[in-house]
């Protein structure tokens, strides 16, 4: 009797269909006793089964996110425009060495960790984005961590909530760690840095130029590649070997040069044709740097070196083009959420990026489809790491190999996850986590090792 209305849900047999379904009755009392006891009520039923399947599979995948994240080490962020408020995972706080106690919510916490030379290109591309300049916001930044060093992370976010006339209102965001792919690239820079100095004393065509005089000066080598015998039968002007360059690069071979000598990039790098003696136009692979500088930091001479990549490039070409149309077709892509089912020996893919979707069609695999995609050299490693982590001797499954896609190729996956549900003996039933390409890092790790062996083929 505290109320005139009534609003509940409930499950009632169908007997035609043989089964509970969920049915939402809605009603008011329309006539009681003089005592107050209700007499009549007038009201609605409607059958709302799938409005409950539909809020049972948006819990259930709210969960599985929940768990990928947690697997992923990677951070979520959510801030209120208005009040100023962040909140930050709990994986966004361990991401950079925190507990979760450590962190308050306030926007300073992310903003004052930011690397001071990329806080204000980060904070300008965030201010675009909210005041609609911009369609996406995404920045690459360094985070401080607890242990006092840097983290490389990408930051995006996307508006999820705005007033009535289209003000943002709230924002949320994932900070994903890429330090090990930056720390590869960084030593790869280092070793072909390395290898550059040792080619530029071996015998491949060396050239100098003397920019205060506007001089070029051809080594023995340099000059048989482009048909001569002599210095003696090629004029030494800068000029004269700019005219060489064929018409269709030398603006771009410019540019890169101007913008190496200005400080904007560490050593010149470009291929570009140069006629040789015959007029025929070959292509070469130049590499080199500024060697002195005045004072005031004018260059003064650049040495660099040159392959002749005239057949290789050709090939390159055909392999570019080739490249472009797999990538039209194929896309290379992050990942998407995986499920083990151990009991039933099933493999669950979900969310996949459409990207991803295009190479890995299939969305259910049996234990031994998913064990015959892994790459031979990776299938000791990865069976061994899930039986570790089965057998509990690892806390969370984590492993990298190479997995076949739908077109035979083999893309880099790195899978982690944890246990979501034991049977009675407390065995793991049930795992959920995250898989990322990383084909991109591997490929890199790769570039490393193949440089370093050239470095030292060279010593």
């Amino acid at each position: 009797g505290n109320t005139e209305g009534f609003d509940l849900d409930y499950r009632y047999w169908n007997t035609t269909e043989n089964k509970h379904e969920w049915f939402n009755i809605k009603g008011a009392v329309t006539e009681r006793t003089p005592e107050g006891f209700p007499l009549k009520a007038v009201g609605s039923c409607y059958n709302i089964q799938q409005r409950k399947e539909t809020e049972d599979k948006l819990r259930e995948s709210e969960k599985r996110l929940n768990h990928a994240l947690e697997a992923s080490g990677n951070g979520v962020w959510e801030t209120n425009l208005e009040t100023g408020v962040t909140i930050y995972s709990i994986q966004w706080k361990r991401m950079l060495g925190y507990d979760e106690q450590e962190i308050s919510n306030s926007p300073s916490e992310f903003s004052n960790r930011i690397h001071p030379e990329d806080r204000a290109f980060c904070r300008e591309s965030f201010t675009r984005y909210i005041s609609g300049e911009t369609d996406s916001y995404e920045c690459q930044q360094r985070l401080l961590a607890k242990d006092g060093t840097y983290i490389w992370t990408i930051d995006r976010a996307i508006i999820i909530e705005r007033d009535s006339n289209g003000k943002p209102l709230r924002v949320v965001g994932t900070n994903i760690n890429v330090t090990a792919l930056k720390l590869a690239e960084q030593k790869l820079k280092q070793s072909e840095e390395r290898w550059r100095k040792t080619v530029e004393a071996t015998g491949a065509g060396i050239g100098e130029i003397d920019f205060k005089n506007r001089k070029f000066w051809y080594s023995k080598k340099a000059l048989e590649l482009i048909g001569y015998t002599s210095e003696d039968e090629i004029p030494d002007s800068l000029d004269y070997y700019l005219s060489l360059i064929h018409p269709d690069d030398k603006k771009t071979a410019l540019e890169k040069l101007n913008q190496h000598i200005m400080g904007l990039v560490p050593a010149y790098e470009y291929k570009y044709r140069v006629k040789n003696k015959n007029g025929e136009y070959r292509w070469f692979d130049f590499k080199g740097k500024v060697m002195d500088r005045d004072r005031d930091g004018t260059a003064l001479n650049f040495i660099g070196s040159s392959y002749d990549i005239t057949e290789s490039k050709i090939v390159e070409e055909q392999l570019k083009e080739n490249e472009q149309k797999m990538r039209l077709a194929l896309n290379s892509v992050h990942g998407g959420l995986w499920e083990n089912d151990v009991s039933k020996q099933l493999f669950h893919l979900y969310d996949l990026d459409p990207q991803t979707r295009k190479k890995i069609a299939a969305t259910t695999l049996t234990w031994n489809e998913s064990l015959s995609r892994i790459h031979p050299d990776d299938l000791d490693t990865a069976v061994k790491n899930q039986e570790n982590f089965l057998n509990g001797l690892k806390s969370q499954y984590e492993t990298e190999y190479r997995f076949k896609t739908d077109d035979g190729t083999y893309m880099w996956l790195n899978a982690v996850g944890n246990t979501v549900e034991k049977d009675t003996a407390g065995n793991p039933v049930r795992i959920i986590g995250i898989f990322t390409d990383v084909t991109e890092r591997k490929t890199a790790e790769e570039k490393l090792k193949e440089s370093e062996q050239r470095w030292n083929f060279a010593l």
